[in-house]
């Protein structure tokens, strides 16, 4: 088959064709939306059914979705210029590791580029009658000159001709944010077609020239069956095209467009359409009187026959009607074909591909099917500036409403764009017996995290908090994302702090560092791990105590409350009026001598209390008093002779040796004596992190604080971690907060937002769960919510952008760092022998 490229020549975001139709084209920004939000799909919906009903008047239209490289080489470049340089080689080391790792599992890590062309020299911009006489017979003359082979030339006058309309375009392309494509990416955009698959066809310009010629491209359809080999000399590629052959009658929530995004491997999306008169000699008005009149002779020769008619038919006639009323309403009607595109470095991959792509976009009730003996013409047809004109096969007519409903244009990605992947969007339905990595080969896209993302001015955040939650029950995932992310922090310019009360990060980091494997083949990593400082506050050990004393390293109303609530957290006042009352004055007294440059502490509190005359506050004091003495509340309590902390490591573990907290399952009215005094060490321990945080403005600091639900169960807790949320993007802090509700990030205060919000599922919380994330409550979310597998959580990213993604660390250094419980012989024994 001979096949005729209609490309004539480009200028700027023109393209003239050899028959002189002039197309305009126009690329479209993804809009990023959530699969489960129903509402704002239909607000999309009808968004893009009164866009598309605005191109009416040109007539003719073609749409290209196209995958382009996201250049992750190009975005690790950018992103390197803010990794500490005390650990710039490791970074770079896990940069190339990850870039390896895309690339053996995905090949290429790929975006969509959405263009719109719309023929415009149909349209006359004349407003005179003689104008409108001579744009006529203009055209007349250009369609004789091209069938003799000549173009009309590219000039002054020629550009003034089109100039006006081309700009009304323009503004109505705006409703959907569209920008003119240059014609450097015309030229790229054109080629395209017959490189696609390669390296170059990937990128939004290309380096072959302008005037590359497409015939340098062999298309061979005959030694594949529904298979195009493409031999250029950029490669060798193979090609189906999947045209959409059938959809229900009602083409209501097909999303056929937007499905086709779950799938692992780029997938093209192409449609040609013409908008039909709706009245006049070819209007649809005649043909479907044409059909209604067959439609009555069957049903009446049925019923003469003694048969009924069938649904077939009476559904037939039910949606002639329809289509008259929509006629008389003036509703636009469209006639178009589409098709899905697959391309592959072999035959098989290419079949395997379009078999992913045929069983999937199945599933929505709409047949696609393997073109096998067209694919050459499918080819040709779907060209830029290709008209429908003379195509019969595949052909489809529905109102823009029908187009919309395919939901063209949309995204589901979120994280950053740039930054270290910590995971990949996971819409999959059935992942069980398959492992972490197994899930990873099967999504596309790849979820980026950039630690200071948030501190920088970037068009499009709607949020300017660099703080992240991570909501969770126990064992679901939250401690071993957060710590990926403090080291993924860690790599970058500034200082970290990761609270550890549970006791349990040390273990491990050291048996990594201990680990004769890991230290013969990571030697950078190992290096890197032996540069952290670990800080384990042991109240057995004298010179610990008072290290969290509040009112030696706070001042004024931050030491005053924080005293008051370890005081109200340790002790019961509710029936002890004169003791609280001497408990508040005596705060008050130390904190105003400790800042008059007096060596006091909040133990001198207890003391002058065991030293007062009324009986029920001597007996208080000395209540407690035995209370603090050897306890793990010694490290709150001093005489103001103790060094706090000064903490100035780059990184730094801390934990406390022996603290007991309860689960958060337990009734805090059933806690133990020594869990109420662990809970009271948490308040220093947060007023402490929050001083972390401010002590260098102009430095990043990121603090990690692990279990810290229960500042939900602390008297004044709550007020600790405000203060905490209120140290953010203006002092440079960042703080990760782990905890197990999703109540815990819910806040009427805005200055202490979450920029990030990762929220694992948990039973009793998934309305909340929705709520908070943006999506609707309703059943399908809620099932969608319950059913998620192990590993995966909902991310609201600082887009505002929601999703559900499988966290994913490949780096074996890195997962055995980040374990919290054993692997037993049990366990793998289970798993190796699963059905």
């Amino acid at each position: 088959m001979k096949l005729q490229s209609s490309l004539g020549k480009i200028y700027k975001n023109l393209l003239i064709t050899k028959t002189n139709d002039v197309w305009a084209y126009y690329k479209v920004p993804l809009t990023d939306m959530s699969s489960r939000n129903v509402n704002k799909q239909e607000d999309y919906k009808r968004k893009q059914e009164q866009f598309f009903a605005g191109l009416s008047k040109y007539k003719d239209i073609d749409i290209q979705i196209n995958p382009f490289s996201m250049n992750i080489e190009k975005r690790f470049e950018e992103f390197s210029r803010e990794y500490d340089p005390q650990f710039f080689d490791l970074a770079k080391n896990m940069e190339e590791r990850s870039i390896a790792m895309i690339e053996k599992e995905l090949k290429q890590l790929t975006t969509e580029n959405y263009y719109i062309g719309v023929r415009i020299n149909g349209v006359g911009s004349a407003r005179t009658l003689k104008g409108k006489v001579q744009e006529v017979c203009e055209g007349a003359i250009a369609k004789v000159l091209s069938s003799s082979g000549y173009q009309l030339a590219i000039d002054k006058e020629f550009l003034e001709r089109y100039a006006v309309t081309e700009e009304v375009l323009f503004q109505h392309m705006g409703m959907v944010n569209a920008s003119r494509v240059s014609g450097d990416e015309m030229a790229h955009f054109y080629n395209y077609h017959y490189i696609r698959g390669t390296k170059e066809s990937m990128s939004v310009t290309s380096e072959l020239s302008s005037n590359y010629s497409i015939t340098d491209t062999i298309l061979d359809p005959n030694e594949h069956a529904g298979i195009i080999e493409m031999r250029s000399k950029t490669g060798t590629k193979y090609v189906s095209f999947l045209p959409i052959a059938k959809f229900k009658p009602n083409l209501r929530f097909n999303h056929v467009v937007q499905l086709s995004q779950e799938l692992p491997f780029p997938v093209e999306f192409h449609l040609k359409g013409h908008f039909e008169p709706l009245k006049g000699g070819g209007g649809i008005e005649n043909k479907k009187e044409r059909s209604n009149r067959k439609l009555k002779n069957v049903a009446r020769e049925s019923y003469e026959g003694g048969d009924q008619e069938s649904k077939k038919g009476k559904l037939n006639r039910f949606m002639l009607r329809d289509l008259e009323e929509k006629i008389d309403n003036k509703i636009p009607i469209l006639k178009w074909i589409a098709c899905f595109a697959v391309f592959g470095d072999t035959p098989s991959e290419c079949q395997k591909r379009s078999s992913a792509v045929i069983n999937l976009i199945d599933s929505a009730k709409v047949e696609v099917v393997n073109g096998t003996a067209d694919q050459m013409k499918l080819f040709h047809k779907y060209l830029p500036a290709e008209p429908l004109f003379n195509t019969k096969d595949w052909l489809h007519y529905t109102t823009v409403e029908g187009l919309s409903e395919m939901m063209i244009g949309l995204d589901n990605r979120v994280g950053d764009n740039i930054g270290f992947p910590i995971g990949c969007v996971s819409n999959l339905s059935n992942v069980n017996g398959k492992r972490v990595e197994e899930i990873a080969k099967a999504c596309r896209k790849r979820v980026l995290y950039n630690p200071f993302l948030a501190s920088e001015q970037v068009l499009g955040k709607v949020s300017d908090s660099p703080h992240i939650a991570i909501t969770g029950p126990t064992g679901g995932g939250k401690s071993f994302l957060a710590k990926f992310l403090f080291v993924l922090s860690s790599y970058m310019k500034g200082r970290g702090l990761y609270v550890d009360p549970k006791s349990e990060y040390k273990k491990w980091i050291m048996r990594v560092i201990n680990n004769k494997k890991y230290q013969k083949k990571y030697p950078l990593f190992i290096s890197y791990l032996k540069e952290y400082h670990f800080v384990t506050l042991d109240p057995d050990k004298k010179e610990n105590w008072g290290v969290l004393d509040p009112i030696c390293f706070l001042t004024g109303a931050d030491a005053k409350d924080t005293a008051e609530s370890i005081f109200e957290q340790i002790y019961d006042f509710s029936d002890k009026e004169d003791a609280r009352v001497e408990m508040l004055r005596n705060v008050k007294k130390v904190i105003a001598e400790r800042e008059a440059g007096e060596k006091v502490g909040l133990m001198h509190v207890i003391t002058r209390m065991k030293q007062a005359n009324n009986e029920e506050v001597k007996k208080s004091g000395n209540a407690l008093f035995e209370i603090v003495e050897g306890s793990t509340l010694q490290l709150a309590f001093s005489y103001g002779d103790t060094e706090g902390l000064n903490l100035t490591n780059k990184v730094t573990i801390l934990e406390i040796a022996g603290l007991k907290l309860p689960k958060a399952t337990d009734d805090p009215r059933n806690y133990s004596a020594v869990q109420k005094k662990n809970i009271a060490l948490m308040l220093p321990l947060g007023k402490f992190c929050e001083q972390f945080g401010k002590r260098d403005y102009a430095e990043h600091t990121y603090v990690a604080f692990d279990e810290a639900w229960i500042f939900t169960v602390a008297r004044g807790g709550s007020d600790v971690v405000a203060d905490m949320r209120k140290v953010g993007r203006s002092q440079n802090n960042q703080l990760i907060l782990i905890t197990q509700s999703i109540r815990d990030v819910n806040t009427d205060d805005e200055s202490g937002n979450f920029g990030r919000i990762f929220a694992f599922d948990k039973t009793d919380e998934r309305e909340l769960i929705l709520e908070h994330m943006g999506l609707e409550v309703n059943e399908d979310n809620l099932d969608w919510l319950a059913t998620m597998p192990a590993r995966h959580c909902l991310y609201k990213d600082l887009y505002g952008r929601v999703n559900r993604i499988l966290v994913y660390c490949p780096f074996e250094e890195l997962i055995e760092m980040f374990k919290t419980v054993e692997e037993t012989t049990t366990g793998r024994s289970e798993e190796m022998f699963a059905a």
